[in-house]
């Protein structure tokens, strides 16, 4: 049968259409316009009204499809709404399909649900299996009159997904949370299918297991156009994760999605541009400017960068309190860093109930620097009770984490037995562990331990290499440890002057043995360091304010014999051997019980110095259990 229509007013007669069409038949007429709509539009156009106007009905459908688009046509629904009832009502499935979903949406005339539903089933029976995906969602929501029914809308999507239908394959991942093999699966499909953001699902769901075809995946989404996939295949690139590691592809990975504005990847180039990596020119004013860009976007992380920014006042002002909104708002939007910084800064404001509730917040959402400070509260009693074995356990899970401070903090416990059984042994592979990561405080920890010979072989020259190599990286409290070996000629030749340079820069550094140690070295004034009572003196006294007793205890013996040239006052140094054993050091503790037994600077108290021998004894000052 022979279809006669109107389009748009505009009469096609015989000789146009053989003009456009030529010798072919209709059918082939509309095949050939299909194919050559990209090379030529204008002829593809007249041929396809051609064939629709001689009914053939894949010509009035494709026509329809160009007028929903607006492509080489006008954009005109109702007109697309017409051209496929006529090529519907010639039996033509596809277009049965598309005029469901205008009739489900009420798309170029009024909206009939009951009715696309039955073309939609008519569609789905015929194979045209994206209307099986689209009957599925219609029966999952109940439209139409129709009673929910997910099992059903579940098999039909599976249907559609077996066929090939890639929208019904994404509809079932988004199904599919609970069985992450499953959905894994479902997303491979749809992004076999075409659906690129699903393409990007993939390959963040493979990062892990399947780091090469991830890559693969957001490749073919970035190419594709979703920028969101072109950012996480710079992360891929910068991490070298199933593709070579080319930080100059990353930055420019990066630097396109964020120009497409995806704020991460702002965050991202930000990064970049403050370390002056992937060939990007350093310059943390500009990268102030990106992670500003990133926060206002929509990425939290660039908020708690920019507040790093702030809060050491680099490439912008300092500014402490624009620094603390900022992490405000960057925890407030879950990013867990901001939450961790913003409780580091509640911290020294002394509001020590938010930042514990942060703290925890942050580690349970596996920050895991989070966990170890949180850790180190519980360990101290600092704004909690203290509970060392939740302590432990904190530093345990962020050991777990790949913290390596925290590993340096579970070991610092099984050294002491404090919170854990004793255990030298794995107290020495946790040092060893943090090391070998780069915690250089792992070095120190692990080179004391072969100084001592406690747990491992007694190896000085080990504990010399230990030592240099946190000292090099800037572990300050190396360069202390050092600094003693070189005093004592312990694996290295004795040399003073070296020991007191190192010293210096520990001391420099706020390492307060450092100060302390530096100090005698001064008051000796041995192997070719200059005598210096009044310098030794200054020293002694910093380190003691700082709650070094070591420092206090040799400063109150100064003090009460009146020795480096001060006057003997036996009160004095009676204050500062209790302060040094308030702080935790055997050797005032013992000094000060000396002082009461005598009555000397303090009032004479026996039972009282008894006690605190026993406590210095307890403590490992061997003296004191022989005074006992």
């Amino acid at each position: 049968m022979v279809i006669a229509i109107v389009l748009s007013g505009v009469a096609h007669a015989a000789r146009a259409q053989e003009s456009a069409c030529g010798a072919l038949a209709p059918a082939a007429c509309a095949r050939e316009a299909s194919a050559r709509l990209e090379q030529d539009p204008t002829r593809s156009v007249a041929m396809l009204r051609s064939a629709c106007d001689r009914g053939e009905s894949e010509g009035c459908r494709v026509l329809g499809a160009l007028h929903v688009l607006g492509r080489f046509v006008a954009l005109d629904v109702v007109q697309a709404h017409t051209l496929f009832g006529i090529a519907c009502d010639a039996g033509n499935d596809r277009a049965c399909f598309d005029l469901a979903r205008m009739l489900a949406r009420g798309e170029g005339g009024r909206a009939e649900p009951e009715r696309a539903i039955t073309l939609l089933e008519r569609a789905c029976d015929a194979r045209v299996w994206a209307s099986c995906g689209e009957l599925a969602g219609m029966l999952e929501r109940g439209d139409g009159g129709m009673r929910a029914d997910a099992e059903r809308a579940r098999s039909l999507y599976e249907r559609a997904c077996e066929n090939d239908d890639a929208a019904a394959c994404e509809v079932l991942a988004d199904r599919a949370e609970s069985d992450p093999r499953r959905r894994v699966a479902w997303l491979g499909r749809a992004c076999e299918g075409g659906r690129l953001a699903a393409c990007e699902r993939w390959g963040e769901a493979l990062r892990e297991s399947d780091a090469e075809r991830a890559a693969g995946a957001l490749r073919r989404a970035c190419e594709g156009g979703v920028l969101s996939a072109c950012n996480g295949l710079g992360l891929m690139h910068e991490d070298g994760a199933g593709v070579a590691r080319d930080l100059e592809r990353a930055l420019v990975l990066f630097r396109r999605a964020c120009d497409g504005g995806i704020a991460l990847a702002c965050n991202n180039v930000g990064r970049f541009v403050e370390d002056g990596i992937g060939g990007a020119r350093a310059d943390v004013a500009a990268a102030a400017q990106l992670y500003q860009r990133a926060c206002e976007g929509g990425a939290p992380v660039g908020c708690n960068n920019l507040a790093l920014l702030h809060e050491e006042g680099r490439g912008v002002v300092q500014d402490a309190t624009r620094a603390r909104e900022l992490y405000e708002r960057a925890c407030d939007g879950g990013a867990m860093l901001g939450c961790y910084h913003l409780a580091i800064a509640l911290d020294e404001r002394r509001e020590a109930r938010r930042a514990t509730e942060l703290l925890t917040r942050a580690c349970s959402e596996d920050v895991a620097i989070a966990c170890t400070t949180l850790g180190a509260r519980f360990e101290a009693g600092r704004g909690v009770m203290q509970d060392l074995a939740q302590a432990s356990s904190l530093y345990s899970r962020a050991c777990n984490d790949e913290d390596r401070l925290g590993c340096v903090a579970l070991g610092s416990m099984m050294q002491e037995g404090r919170g854990v059984p004793r255990d030298l042994a794995g107290a020495a592979r946790l040092f060893a562990h943090a090391c070998d990561a780069g915690e250089l405080a792992g070095c120190t920890r692990l080179g004391l331990m072969h100084q001592s010979g406690e747990g491992v072989a007694e190896d000085a020259g080990r504990a010399v290499t230990l030592f240099r190599r946190a000292c090099e990286g800037g572990e300050l409290r190396g360069c202390n440890s050092l600094g003693y070996m070189f005093e004592r000629g312990l694996g290295v030749g004795a040399d003073a002057v070296r020991a007191r340079d190192l010293y210096a820069r520990a001391c420099d550094g706020g390492v307060l043995r450092g100060c302390s140690n530096l100090a005698v070295l001064h008051l000796r004034g041995e192997g070719g360091v200059p005598q210096d009572t009044a310098r030794a003196v200054q020293l002694f006294e910093r380190a003691c304010e700082g709650r070094n007793g070591l420092a206090c205890t040799n400063l109150g013996a100064l003090v009460e014999s009146g020795g480096a040239g001060l006057s003997a006052d036996p009160a004095r140094a009676a204050s500062l051997y209790r302060r040094a054993c308030e702080i935790g050091h055997a050797r005032g503790c013992a000094q000060l019980a000396d002082m009461l037994d005598a009555g000397r600077g303090v009032p004479r108290d026996a039972e009282r110095a008894s006690a605190l021998r026993a406590q210095a004894c307890g403590q490992g000052y061997e003296r004191a259990c022989v005074s006992r």
